[in-house]
């Protein structure tokens, strides 16, 4: 490293990004590769009283459509503080977005019209916004292990946190405020997943967590570690965002 520092040093994938050569997700094409759609919650937080797939079965084109019921009941999460995540919603979607359904399709078109033909009935439940009011006694619950919306608790004991103030020269305390920000990348999500008659599973991805993919999908799809490969695509952003599951 000492023989770079105050020297040009080019980057290794320079040329084949600017000359349109470098390979994305969106890039990867394979003999009889199918589509997928995901359809996903239109309400804030409600109970799914009906689920309705067969409209969408019966569209040319359409090879599977699969719910909450084709998987198995496993709860995943971002690291092990909290696990609270599913892959497609059972019983109720918790946020507008929520993954309800999934279909595979010959072509794109095919998906698409099939996700806007599955049929589902909620129950509006009522929903939080704003977090001071959702931990506050009565709100309604996301989760029923998780009391006033508080998902896990931290507690960070270092240091004489009373003599410290007591000797600061300055003390202040504000509040501060801002609007809602997301990540602004330009390749969305996507992923080519390709699973052989042997029951191995390859993943082709742009993703922050190669490994953390694998664990994750491992414990969803029930399969041994070893019988999946995350294989990282170029990545045309992430900034954090690219790293669970759901970035898939």
């Amino acid at each position: 490293m000492s023989s770079m520092i105050g020297r040009r040093v080019n980057r290794p994938d320079a040329v084949s990004k600017v000359t349109g050569q470098a390979r994305y997700t969106a890039d990867l094409s394979f003999p009889g590769m199918l589509f997928g759609k995901i359809l996903r919650s239109t309400r804030h937080h409600a109970r799914i009283v009906r689920l309705d797939v067969s409209p969408a079965l019966k569209v040319p084109g359409v090879k599977a459509v699969i719910t909450a019921k084709d998987l198995p009941p496993v709860v995943y999460g971002f690291g092990d503080r909290r696990a609270d995540m599913t892959v497609f919603a059972a019983d109720r979607v918790r946020y507008k977005g929520d993954e309800i359904a999934a279909v595979a399709a010959t072509d794109e078109d095919s998906a698409a019209e099939a996700i806007e033909r599955i049929v589902v009935e909620y129950e509006d439940l009522p929903a939080v916004f704003d977090p001071e009011e959702a931990i506050q006694e009565g709100a309604s619950r996301l989760h029923e292990d998780s009391p006033n919306n508080i998902g896990v608790r931290i507690k960070i004991d270092k240091g004489d946190m009373d003599r410290a103030l007591s000797e600061a020269y300055l003390v202040r305390e504000d509040r501060f405020d801002t609007q809602r920000v997301h990540q602004c990348y330009a390749e969305p999500y996507g992923c080519v997943a390709d699973w052989d008659i042997e029951g191995k599973i390859t993943v082709y991805m742009g993703t922050m967590s190669a490994s953390g993919i694998r664990i994750m999908l491992s414990r969803v799809l029930k399969v041994p570690v070893g019988r999946i490969r995350v294989v990282h695509c170029h990545t045309g952003g992430s900034f954090g965002s690219k790293v669970v599951l759901n970035s898939i």
